[in-house]
């Protein structure tokens, strides 16, 4: 009995044993730029500020990493690629929510400090030869808010460059 079924069984280990292993995909080569948002004072009276990034799709983008300082206090938010990230300190509350569409991913950043200067760091990766990043930046510059106790925030430099 053992080996009839030892031999109906033979083939079938075999075939699972000599199976190829699915590889793991291939790396992509990143070309990696960065997007700074600095608020260097806020409007007299303010007890909230709120930064917005809205990350736009179809861009082929992966946050590399997220950091900053309010008023002199740094932070350093690590990253796991496509995983939504939620951070928060006695100065700085920050999330990074992803959203998948049919055939694409965005996302948003949120920073929320308490009434503080604020700057804001975000190393970006897109593939090499990604022929979209002036398109990636002027949607950044444009779509960028900075809101004080719910009212926009103009005084604020933004800046988006490729790192050599």
């Amino acid at each position: 009995m053992i080996r009839r079924l030892l031999a109906l069984c033979a083939p079938l280990l075999f075939a699972c044993a000599s199976a190829p292993a699915t590889s793991a995909p291939l790396a992509v080569e990143l070309e990696t730029f960065t997007y700074d948002v600095v608020v260097p004072t806020v409007p007299e009276g303010v007890s909230q500020m709120v930064l917005t990034v809205p990350l736009p799709a179809p861009t082929p983008l992966r946050v590399l990493s997220i950091h900053g300082l309010v008023g002199n206090a740094p932070f350093d938010v690590p990253v796991k690629d496509g995983d939504d990230v939620s951070f928060s300190n006695e100065h700085v509350s920050l999330s990074l929510t992803w959203t998948s569409h049919s055939v694409h991913t965005s996302a948003c950043l949120q920073l929320t400090t308490p009434g503080k200067p604020v700057e804001l760091g975000l190393r970006l990766g897109l593939p090499v030869g990604f022929t979209g990043a002036a398109e990636l930046e002027q949607s950044l510059l444009e779509h960028t808010t900075i809101a004080g106790d719910g009212r926009s925030v103009e005084a604020a430099h933004k800046r988006f460059a490729r790192v050599r």
